[in-house]
């Protein structure tokens, strides 16, 4: 009988409650485990690796992360027209007065209205990828999945940033940082708190100074508090002076200064003095005066007062102008225009060193 008779029939009288045959079988595994020789076989290609290829789940491809556009979808949307160069919307810039008439048959108050406009050019978001015929015929997978899917994430991260701070020059749409008449609260604390007796360090007394600003700008309330997630963490993290989070999830609480939606990367969080506050990725964190630039930024805003318009977005592939090179281009894109400023003091941005980059 051979080894490897001995060593099946180990194998078999193992299974049969053979413990001698148990206990050799073992003594053989333990010594392999310490045994290299060249000639052993392995995963290692030329070693038997060959028969052992790596297997490429496309089908679960791992999309780059990206942020979305939490900020850009709590305005008023609209269709942006199409065939026009601009957006113009005629504004009553001073209004008729009225007055208690001083005697019988006098005159009444007479006021001329003023009137002004607010526009909004339009600006192309947008973005190509060109592709090889082998890498799309060859692919496992509709390769143009990927690289659309890809190009419209982009473009929601474009947007949402040109919402929360376009410049209004070079193409740019007129975002929130730059709307005409946007407030402003300004944070100046070396010793910032979520919640203080001392109100120049109390970022809760900060909120309410913009939404009382908002009430006595607009005379209508603001809908939303939009900030940074290291921000909401910050917020989150907070305790009162018994360890107790003055943010909480769920339960009862004593005078809490706000209440949390659960576990939230990005979207709805929860709300401060009773106002929805918004987590976005896409805040700045690099602001400040001169060479100090790690300070993020909170706004605080009436949605219904700022529109977005829109056209759809257009994703396409071509190929006629690549035909020679054997190659598709493709292309995602779309066009639009903002009027963040219908009414002057819908926005209010809080600023300043109390916002320097938490520690988490």
């Amino acid at each position: 009988m051979n080894l490897s008779e001995y060593f099946f029939k180990d194998v078999r009288n193992s299974k049969m409650g053979d413990w001698d045959a148990a206990e050799r079988l073992q003594r053989n595994t333990a010594a392999r485990g310490l045994e290299t020789r060249a000639g052993d076989m392995t995963t290692v290609a030329g070693a038997g690796g060959t028969f052992a290829p790596p297997a490429w789940l496309v089908n679960e491809f791992i999309a780059l992360a990206r942020p979305g556009r939490v900020s850009a979808d709590l305005m008023v949307k609209e269709t942006l027209p199409s065939g026009v160069s601009s957006i113009n919307l005629p504004k009553v810039s001073g209004g008729a007065t009225t007055a208690v008439q001083a005697t019988q048959n006098s005159a009444l108050s007479d006021t001329s209205m003023t009137t002004t406009s607010v526009s909004s050019g339009i600006s192309l978001i947008g973005g190509k990828q060109i592709v090889s015929l082998q890498l799309l015929n060859q692919s496992g997978i509709p390769f143009d999945r990927v690289i659309l899917g890809d190009l419209a994430a982009d473009y929601a991260k474009q947007l949402d940033l040109q919402v929360l701070g376009g410049s209004g020059a070079s193409r740019q749409l007129r975002g929130w940082l730059n709307a005409a008449s946007v407030g402003s609260t300004t944070y100046t604390s070396a010793s910032p708190k979520v919640s203080s007796a001392t109100a120049a360090d109390s970022f809760y007394n900060k909120i309410v100074a913009a939404m009382t600003t908002i009430n006595t700008t607009r005379y209508l309330p603001p809908t939303a508090i939009v900030m940074h997630p290291n921000r909401w963490g910050w917020v989150l993290e907070a305790l009162d002076s018994t360890t107790r989070p003055l943010v909480i999830t769920e339960g009862n609480s004593f005078n809490a200064a706000g209440t949390a939606n659960g576990v939230v990367a990005q979207g709805a969080a929860g709300s401060i003095a009773g106002l929805p506050v918004y987590v976005d990725a896409n805040v700045t964190t690099t602001t400040g005066a001169g060479s100090a630039t790690n300070q993020d930024l909170v706004y605080v805003l009436r949605g219904p007062d700022m529109t977005l318009y829109e056209s759809d977005l257009a994703v396409e592939a071509l190929d006629q102008t690549y035909a020679d090179n054997a190659s598709v281009l493709f292309r995602c894109l779309a066009f639009s225009a903002m009027i963040p400023d219908r009414f002057g003091g819908s926005v209010n941005l809080i600023s300043g060193t109390g916002l320097v980059a938490p520690v988490l």
